[in-house]
């Protein structure tokens, strides 16, 4: 079993309800508001900076389709450790509670010219808007001046509306994710019988123990197996200080877990936790263990604690679309796959991306490049890359 104490949500169940209570008494005044408003004219847009504006953190603790990637940690991770700007839009003037917002990061670095991006390094991040007027007010404010940023960029996890149609498909994945709502035992008959649960068993019988926490000495773990597998796969490793950063700005949403045999790591695993979601954001091992079975008991046992403390969902993320070994690994731990599309306008600008400096640097150069040498790599190209 693994050793930590058991992630809760901040205040009591009561006082969470009567928090969201008055939150909803606010919204719907808010709405009557904005509703005489629209009678008197055409719609405004302002912007807000979800790091300091005091509306966002209650804004998504309720909204249903917000994520960990639009919480206060994880915008202040990407601009403490690449100084990408959170910005957000809505339609919510600034005295009134917010009904509707996109947040964005706005990237500019040397190499490249200045863009919006819905968000860096995460692997979905939903539009929290409802109301068609509202989503078009703001694709308006957004496009009428294209020349102000090289493209914008969304990352929606359930597709964009038609009036969105300016915002053109610019790169495909594929979305797991793993319902929590059925009992444990039938959660694990539906993985795999032979790539799964008898490797669970394997593990086991190998004496294979597993962690967590968010100490350095785990993510120190965690890093040293990160370097190896991203120089197996052709990548640089993002820079220790993004992990660090995330740690520290998500602090008990953030967990590292570790499986071990004989003190050894074999594998890792960071997850992201917000509200009753967790999402599996990084994961890494090392190849010449795999026999033993340390990655489907980690697996597993993050699938125990999270529905054990109450979450309805596990995300497994976004994988490529050619990447089948990590598309089997996730279908076989019975994960669901949904289609995760990109999109951006203009349509013909360039993306920068991890896979496109890979193509680049070249697979072969970065397979057999030294540590000492590959860190680095990752420090000087991932600001770039957001």
């Amino acid at each position: 079993m693994t050793q930590k104490a058991t992630l809760e949500f901040p205040g009591s169940l009561d006082d969470r309800e009567r928090n969201d209570a008055e939150l909803e008494r606010l919204l719907s005044a808010s709405s009557a508001s904005q509703a005489a408003r629209k009678a008197h004219g055409p719609t405004s847009v302002y912007s807000l900076d979800p790091l300091s504006d005091p509306r966002w953190e209650r804004f998504i603790r309720v909204h249903p389709r917000a994520s960990v990637f639009h919480s206060r940690g994880w915008l202040q991770a990407l601009k403490h450790s690449y100084g990408y700007l959170p910005v957000a839009f809505t339609t919510s003037v600034p005295h009134e509670e917010l009904r509707n917002a996109v947040v964005f990061c706005e990237v500019q670095t040397w190499l490249t010219q200045r863009r919006l991006v819905s968000l860096p390094f995460s692997d979905h991040c939903e539009p929290l808007m409802d109301d068609p007027e509202d989503v078009q007010a703001i694709l308006s404010h957004l496009t009428q001046n294209p020349r102000r940023w090289r493209y914008i960029e969304m990352r929606p996890r359930t597709g964009i509306p038609n009036s969105w149609s300016l915002f053109q498909k610019s790169e495909s994945y594929c979305l797991h994710s793993l319902d929590l709502g059925a009992d444990l035992e039938v959660i694990f008959q539906g993985m795999h019988a032979d790539c799964v649960r008898r490797k669970i068993r394997r593990a086991r019988r190998e004496r294979v123990t597993c962690a967590r926490g968010n100490s350095a000495q785990l993510l120190r773990d965690f890093y040293d197996l990160q370097v190896a597998t991203r120089r197996r796969h052709g990548l640089p490793p993002q820079p220790l200080a993004w992990f660090e950063a995330l740690a520290q700005c998500l602090g008990q949403d953030f967990t590292v877990w570790i499986a071990r045999r004989n003190e050894t790591p074999l594998a890792s695993v960071i997850t992201l936790s917000f509200r009753q979601q967790m999402v599996y954001k990084y994961g890494a091992s090392d190849e010449v263990h795999h026999s033993l079975g340390s990655v489907p008991l980690l697996m597993a046992e993050i699938i125990e604690h999270a529905k054990g403390h109450g979450y309805r969902e596990l995300d497994f993320g976004r994988s490529a679309l050619d990447h089948e070994g990590l598309l089997r690994f996730k279908d076989h731990l019975g994960a669901q796959r949904v289609p995760l599309a990109y999109r951006r306008y203009p349509a013909e600008s360039g993306v920068a991306s991890p896979k496109n400096l890979r193509s680049r640097v070249g697979n072969w150069a970065l397979a057999r490049m030294p540590e000492r040498l590959l860190v680095p790599l990752g420090k000087l190209l991932y600001p770039h890359a957001g």
